[in-house]
């Protein structure tokens, strides 16, 4: 249902309340009915006063819902933007281009790969491996 529906069932809703509540005055001034006029009125204003504050929360997240819409549409706009300004720049993965290592190439890195890790190791604790 949509929040303006919403709203106008509400606000009928506080003009029944109302007219009820006109009945609860009625009753309070007869001998036999002056408790129950009572809780009437002290419920229906307890209806009144929700159903006030359901209206400032839809009114709240009518003003939330366009402003995620101006937003999301703020952002499709600068990713669009930055896809076209960066489309010259993308690079795609081409497999044949990458060179192929040797066998012992990679063991080579991985020793001066513990050497570096080692060397921060010993600034960090102030004690170098020898």
């Amino acid at each position: 249902m949509k929040l303006r529906s919403k709203r106008i069932l509400s606000g009928i809703m506080i003009a029944g309340d109302l007219f009820m509540m006109l009945i609860g005055l009625i009753l309070i001034f007869e001998e036999d009915m002056f408790i129950f006029g009572l809780i009437m009125l002290g419920l229906l204003v307890i209806d009144i006063y929700l159903t006030i504050d359901y209206i400032r929360s839809l009114n709240h997240r009518e003003k939330v819902e366009e402003s995620l819409k101006y937003d999301n549409l703020r952002a499709s706009e600068i990713r669009q933007r930055y896809d076209e300004l960066s489309a010259p720049e993308r690079r795609t993965y081409r497999p044949h281009s990458v060179p192929r290592r040797a066998k012992g190439e990679s063991i080579r890195e991985e020793e001066d790969l513990s050497d570096v890790l080692s060397g921060r190791e010993a600034n960090q604790t102030g004690t170098a491996r020898r």
